[in-house]
Parts: structure tokens; sequence; C-alpha cells
């Protein structure tokens, strides 16, 4: 019987608790007649707030085709439909796959084997870019939360009021656990992280400013997208809520998780991020939820209402031969 990876049981242990208190937090809400009926009084804001994110997750999906045309060039030169076809294929190995690792794998098996190495570098090296933006972003939210370290703290601390002391203790062991994470990857990875400052140079300047263009306005309709639910809940959004959106994506993309278990820890680091004084628990949740079911689960779903199209053997020969 094959044994389970200690960094697989972890990523599980991680989805598992995350659930749990989120059930438990919704257990504890007391307003859920209001909550209801706030769904009842409001559902024609909510099918167009459904419409909206919804365009602009196929909007998200287009330009993330043509940020992977360009990445996948020096590889192999595809066109925006074969691009656009590998991205959902990516997405749907990404949801079933530990830490989304299956999505650069997703991608690779449109192309011939000596090929895919590259392609799975490739695909790492926009992860990197990505994790690269969002990390800045993340950084700057927090530093411009105060224009004084008397007010920063403040901000901080008003964030952390609405919270109890066990989300508290555990939002600061996953800083801890972020930290051993990239130091780990540091010390084993040296190799793969020299390999991907490597194969920068496999693009042009220009080429370059345009994947980071295109990585950077995605992430603005990430965020963007998560503002309008909110603003669904709470009509006047407030910096600091925009702040905090910029930090919920911030700390979810260092955390771990496996596969769709990333439902449970997104809607457990909203809680902490958010709080609760001013949109009540389940409105964050919901939202949370909602952005997860459109931006991956039906992204992953298209490729099963159009198997022929995604057969993959007859794609990968399309890429092979005719491809502009």
């Amino acid at each position: 019987m094959a044994l389970i990876p200690k960094k697989n049981i972890l990523m599980i242990l991680i989805s598992l608790i995350s659930s749990s208190w989120v059930v438990y937090k919704l257990y504890q809400f007391k307003g859920w007649p209001e909550f209801k009926a706030f769904f009842s009084q409001n559902a024609s804001n909510l099918s167009w707030t459904l419409f909206l994110i919804t365009f602009l997750m196929f909007l998200n999906v287009s330009i993330e085709s043509i940020k992977w045309r360009l990445l996948a060039s020096p590889a192999e030169k595809i066109s925006l439909k074969q691009s656009f076809i590998q991205v959902i294929k990516g997405i749907q190995w990404g949801l079933i796959t530990p830490a989304r690792s299956g999505e650069p794998l997703g991608k690779a098996l449109f192309y011939k084997s000596n090929k895919r190495t590259g392609i799975i570098f490739l695909s790492l090296l926009g992860s990197f870019i990505q994790n690269g933006v969002i990390f800045i972003f993340t950084i700057i939210s927090i530093l411009l939360a105060g224009s004084s370290t008397e007010q920063l703290l403040n901000f901080i601390f008003e964030r952390f009021m609405a919270i109890d002391k066990a989300a508290i203790t555990a939002l600061f062991l996953l800083i801890i656990f972020g930290g051993i994470v990239i130091i780990w990857f540091l010390r084993h990875r040296q190799k793969t992280f020299i390999d991907l400052l490597h194969s920068f140079g496999y693009f042009s300047a220009l080429q370059l400013i345009q994947i980071i263009f295109l990585t950077l306005i995605r992430y603005l309709l990430f965020c963007f997208q998560l503002l309008i639910i909110l603003h669904l809940f709470e009509p006047s959004i407030t910096t600091s809520e925009l702040f905090s959106v910029f930090l919920f994506y911030g700390v979810l993309t260092f955390v771990p998780s496996w596969g769709s278990g990333d439902l449970g820890i997104r809607s457990a680091i909203a809680l902490l991020i958010f709080g609760e004084s001013v949109i009540s628990g389940p409105a964050i949740i919901f939202s949370t939820m909602l952005i997860w079911i459109i931006n991956i689960a039906l992204p992953a779903l298209i490729p099963l209402f159009f198997n022929k199209k995604f057969n993959l053997i007859s794609t990968a020969n399309h890429v092979s031969t005719s491809a502009r």
C-alpha cells in the first residue's frame, strides 16, 4: 500500500481544519433570518452581480490565454484558440491536484514529449511572475493602510479586533508556515529557482513587459470581482476593505491546499482577513465561495461539455503541424 507523502498529508489537514472552522463559524452565526431576507429582497441585484462576475471570468481567461500564448512561444508557436484550450485544461488539472500543481502538467500534455519539460518550466515562470505581482500588491496594501507607523498599527489592530484568539493564532501559524516553506524552497530547490531565472532570457524586454502587464490586469480583475460581490452586501466599501482584498489574495497565494480543499481555505482566510465588523460571516463565505465556483470550478467544467474539441491527441497534433 502506497504511503501518502507528508507534504500532501499536511495540505489535506490544512484543508480539513479550515473547512471545519468555516462550518463552526456558520453554526455560530445568529443572523440567518436577516441574511435570508436580504437575498429575497435583492434577487435582481444578485442576478446582475452574477452576470457581471461571470463576464469578468471569461475576460480573465481570455487574458490568460493571450499571456500563455506569449509564455509558450519559446517552445511552440500556438494560436489563441489552442492557448485557450490549454489554459482551460490546466485549470481543470489544477483543481484535482494538491496546491494546483497539475496546472503545468495539464498544459504540457498538449505537446510532444521532448517539449513537455520546457512547457512546464514556462508555466512555472508564469506562476512565478504572478506570485511576484501578488506579493508586491500585498506589501503595498499594508504600507498604504496608514501613512505612519501608528496608523498602520491601528489598521492592523482594527482588522484583528473582530477576530477571536484562535483565529489570530491560526493566522500567525500560517505566516510562520509560509516562511518555512519559502526557506525550504530556497534551500532544496535552488536549481529550480535558478532555472526559472534563466527562463527570462527566452523573452525580449517587450514580451516580458506584456506578460507582466497581462498578469497585473488579471490580478486586478480578480480583486474587482470580489469587491463587486462584497459591494452587494455593503454598498459603502471603504479603503480598508480594498486593502483587505489585496491582503486576502496575498495570504491565499502562499497557503498550500489540496485540490478542491482550496474552497474551505479561501473561506477561512476571508473570515480572518475581513473579520465580521462590517460584513457578516455568511456574506464573506458566500462571496469567496462564489468567486471559487465561477473562476475555478466553472472553467474546469468547460472541457466536459466540449470533449471532442478538447481531445489531447488531436490537439497536440494540431499544435505540432499547423501552429501559427
